[in-house]
């Protein structure tokens, strides 16, 4: 699309990035509603969601290179006036925490702070697509999930012995 097309619709670039966090937000929390989720037992909904999660991200590939190359320089233009980024961050932790406190309920999880966890979670998914994206994954997305999956849920320390 040419720039002169593109802002027929859009009347600049600060309204543009918003446009594409929205629909990034919009894809990747989708999956948190879908009534499959529900029918799992913690364990596989933890795991089809991070699945599902990278899945996406691997579809919206050039939309997370724009959105990650764009980034400080919109939170600079955006200071003051609007926080896309960090209202859609909030709700994808939002989602995190929810689940996490369903893992809780079911004993499946310890009872710790779900905001802290969901926080982990989220952080630990964003540092591993930001990895994929530079190309400094040393295995595809969806081969990562077993090691990811282990390092948020039983954390880096050595196994403690008897």
């Amino acid at each position: 699309m040419s720039p002169s097309s593109l802002y027929r619709y859009f009347t600049g670039k600060e309204q543009l990035f918003c446009a594409m966090v929205d629909s990034i937000a919009e894809v990747i929390l989708a999956p948190f509603s879908d009534p499959f989720l529900a029918t799992l037992p913690f364990m596989q909904r933890l795991e089809w969601l991070v699945r599902r999660q990278l899945t996406v991200v691997e579809g919206h590939r050039e939309s997370f290179i724009t959105f990650a190359s764009e980034r400080a320089s919109m939170d600079w233009e955006l200071a003051g006036k609007e926080d896309p980024v960090g209202d859609a961050y909030d709700s994808w932790v939002a989602a995190f925490r929810a689940l996490l406190e369903q893992g809780v309920a079911d004993g499946t999880l310890r009872p710790l702070d779900t905001w802290n966890s969901a926080y982990l979670v989220s952080g630990a998914l964003s540092a591993t697509v930001f990895r994929w994206i530079r190309g400094q994954l040393p295995v595809s997305l969806q081969e990562y999930v077993p090691n990811l999956l282990d390092m948020i849920l039983c954390g880096i320390r050595a196994e403690q012995k008897p």
